[in-house]
C-alpha cells in the first residue's frame, strides 16, 4: 500500500516577539492510501498546525513533508498551489458555502478553476454519495447543518483528491449529525479515500481506523 502522507522528523517554529514557539516539534507520520486517522489533542496542542502543514497551506521550519510521493517541503508557492488543488480536499467547521449558490453549484465551484471535464455531472453524482439527491437546487438557507456540511464534503471532492483533510468538522453539528458525518468518512475511506480529521470529540475519533494524540506539538500515543 502506498504512503499518501509521510512526515519526517517536521517541525515549526513561530516567533512572536522575543518569544520562539514550537506548536510542531518533529514529527513522524505515515499515512496509507484509503487510511482513516483522526487526531486528537488539547487545544493548543497542535492540531491545525498539522493538518495545515499536510495540506500545503504552510511549510515547515525544518523537515520533509510528502504527499503522494511529492516532497510538498521543498516547493514554491505555485507549485504547492497545484498540488492543494489536485491532491487535497478540505473539509473544515465552517461551512464556507456561498449563499447565493444552490448546493450543485456550490459543489461545482472549485471544479471551474480545474482541467476536469463534466463538471455537472460529477457534482451530482457526489451529492448522491453524501446522501443529499434530490437537494441539488437548494440554497444553503434552505439546508441543515449537517446538509451543509455534506454539500462542504462533495465540494472537497470534485476534483478527485487522494486526501481529505478535515478540521473540526463537526464542531457545529448536533450529535447525530456528526455522526453521520464521520460515518460517511468511513464510507469514503472504504472507497480508498485517504482521510485525516482533526477533532476533540473522542467518541468521534474512536470511529477512525487509527488515532494520534498530539500533546505540546508532538504525538504521544
Amino acid at each position: 500500500m502506498n504512503n499518501i502522507v509521510e512526515l519526517k522528523n517536521v517541525v515549526k517554529i513561530y516567533h512572536r516577539g522575543d518569544e520562539e514557539l514550537h506548536p510542531i516539534d518533529g514529527i513522524d507520520l505515515a499515512v496509507g492510501e484509503g487510511d482513516f486517522v483522526s487526531i486528537v489533542g488539547p487545544s493548543g496542542s497542535g492540531k491545525t498546525t498539522l493538518l495545515y502543514l499536510i495540506g500545503c497551506v504552510d511549510t515547515p521550519t525544518s523537515g520533509a513533508v510528502i504527499i503522494d510521493a511529492v516532497k510538498t517541503s521543498e516547493l514554491k508557492e505555485n507549485d504547492l498551489a497545484r498540488v492543494r488543488s489536485g491532491k487535497i480536499g478540505f473539509v473544515f467547521q465552517q461551512f464556507f458555502l456561498l449563499p447565493t449558490l444552490t448546493a450543485l453549484e456550490n459543489v461545482e465551484l472549485p471544479a471551474l478553476f480545474s482541467e476536469h471535464k463534466a463538471k455537472e455531472e460529477r457534482a451530482r453524482e457526489l451529492l448522491n454519495v453524501v446522501g443529499l439527491s434530490g437537494r441539488e437546487h437548494h440554497l444553503p438557507a434552505h439546508l441543515s447543518g449537517g446538509e451543509m456540511q455534506r454539500v462542504a464534503i462533495a465540494r472537497a471532492l470534485i476534483n478527485d483528491p487522494k486526501l481529505l483533510l478535515a478540521d473540526e468538522p463537526t464542531g457545529n453539528l448536533d450529535t447525530a449529525n456528526a455522526e453521520a458525518i464521520f460515518g460517511l468518512f468511513e464510507k469514503l475511506s472504504y472507497r480508498g479515500l485517504t482521510i485525516i480529521a482533526v477533532t476533540h470529540n473522542m467518541e468521534l475519533a474512536g470511529r477512525a481506523q487509527i488515532i494520534r494524540h498530539l500533546k505540546d506539538g508532538r504525538f504521544v500515543d
